[in-house]
C-alpha cells in the first residue's frame, strides 16, 4: 500500500548489460495506480493498431472507506503505431471508462466475450457486482485475428507476420491477474492487413506455419 505501480523499461538492448530503468512518468503513465494496490493488469491491443495498450484496475488494502478507497479503471494507449515508440497516452476519459466510476477492484481479465473480434474486459470488485466492459470500437479501427488451440497448451507462442514484415507475438498464459484468467484465444490487432502469416511454436518446441491467412476471423490450430 502507498507504493506506486511502476513501469520499468528494459534497456539491455541499448546499453549492453542487463539494465531496467524506472520510466512510469517518462512514458506518460503518471496516474498509474495512484498509490493503490494493483489487482489487474493487461497488455492488449484494444484498438487494433498493432501495438499493445495497457489497462489496469486497482484497490486499496485494507478497505477502510467506501468513499475514498475506490479507484478508476485506467487505460493507456500505446503510441508506437503513431510513430512514438515507448510512449503512452491515458485514454480513461476518451474511451468512456471514467463514466464507469471508481471501483475497489480485485482482479480483471480481457476476453472477446461476444465474439465480435475485439477485446472486452471483466472486472471483479469488492462491495459491488462484477463489471463487464464491452469494447465497441476496436473492430472498427483495424483488422484482427484470434488464434485458438485444440487442447490445453499454456506456453504456446503465436507469431503473426504482417505484410510489411513486422512480427507480432503472443503467448498463451494459463493465468493472468489476481484470481483471473484471460481468453485462451490469442488476439491480434492487425491494422489494415488483409492477409498474414501465422507461425505457431508449441511447448515441445515443434512449429507450424500457415501462409496467406485472411484477417477478421477466428482460427483453430492443432499440433
Amino acid at each position: 500500500e502507498a507504493e506506486l505501480n511502476a513501469i520499468y523499461r528494459n534497456k539491455t538492448a541499448e546499453e549492453g548489460d542487463l539494465n531496467f530503468r524506472y520510466s512510469t512518468y517518462r512514458i506518460g503513465m503518471r496516474g498509474l495506480g495512484n498509490n493503490m494496490t494493483g489487482w489487474g493488469t493487461m497488455f492488449a491491443d484494444f484498438d487494433h493498431d498493432t501495438d499493445v495498450d495497457l489497462l489496469t484496475v486497482n484497490g486499496r488494502v485494507p478497505v477502510t472507506n467506501w468513499e475514498t478507497d475506490p479507484e478508476l479503471v485506467r487505460l493507456y494507449g500505446n503510441r508506437l503505431a503513431e510513430g512514438f515508440p515507448g510512449e503512452f497516452r491515458e485514454w480513461t476519459q476518451l474511451t468512456g471508462l471514467k463514466e464507469v466510476g471508481p471501483l475497489i477492484a480485485r482482479g480483471a481479465a480481457a476476453a472477446d466475450f461476444d465474439n465480435d473480434g475485439d477485446l472486452d474486459v471483466a472486472i471483479n470488485q469488492i462491495g459491488g457486482t462484477a463489471v463487464l466492459l464491452r469494447n465497441d470500437g476496436g473492430k472498427e479501427n483495424g483488422a484482427w485475428l484470434e488464434v485458438g488451440f485444440d487442447g490445453f497448451y499454456p506456453g504456446a507462442l503465436a507469431t503473426v507476420v504482417l505484410p510489411d514484415g513486422r512480427q507480432l507475438i503472443r503467448e498463451w498464459h494459463a493465468g493472468s491477474s489476481y484470481q483471473s484468467s484471460e481468453d485462451p484465444r490469442l488476439h491480434f490487432g492487425l491494422g489494415n492487413a488483409e492477409t498474414v502469416t501465422v507461425i505457431i511454436r508449441w511447448p515441445d518446441g515443434t512449429t507450424a506455419r500457415l501462409e496467406n491467412v485472411p484477417t477478421n476471423q477466428q482460427i483453430q490450430v492443432t499440433p
